[in-house]
């Protein structure tokens, strides 16, 4: 089945997490971080001057992204910036930045999710396509 085949590959990406693909999840992110529009980077910073910022992860926080994160978005905000860095073995192969509504976020699943309903909606095009073909 489309959910069997799904479960397998989110397996399977979570066992090949290696620490230079978590190094790249991150560099992604701030290269999202850095093409931001001003509005909405303008909400980040201030919500950095008022406290940290929440970062989630699919991955234990490692010290040495954390600090790169945390630079870059310090950059980009021209203030200095706190992060709130939890572990969510929910996103897989992913990494987020959020605050006071807005959110900022890469990773497999959004990938995963569209190949589910692409596949989802492939069967249910078979099976509605075979019910077709053996009506008179």
């Amino acid at each position: 089945s489309a959910a069997g085949v799904l479960t397998i590959s989110r397996r399977a990406l979570s066992e090949l997490t290696e620490a230079q693909l978590e190094t790249s999840l991150v560099r992604v992110l701030i290269r999202k971080l850095e093409a931001m529009p001003a509005a909405d980077l303008e909400r980040f910073t201030a919500a950095a001057r008022t406290g940290a910022l929440r970062v989630r992860s699919g991955w234990e926080p490692d010290s040495e992204l954390h600090r790169q994160l945390a630079e870059a978005l310090t950059r980009a905000c021209g203030t200095t910036v706190t992060l709130d860095w939890a572990y969510d073995p929910d996103l897989l192969l992913g990494i987020e930045i959020s605050t006071n509504g807005l959110r900022l976020a890469w990773g497999s699943e959004g990938y995963l999710d569209d190949l589910q309903r692409s596949v989802t909606a492939l069967f249910d095009q078979q099976a509605h396509g075979s019910k077709a073909e053996e009506e008179p």
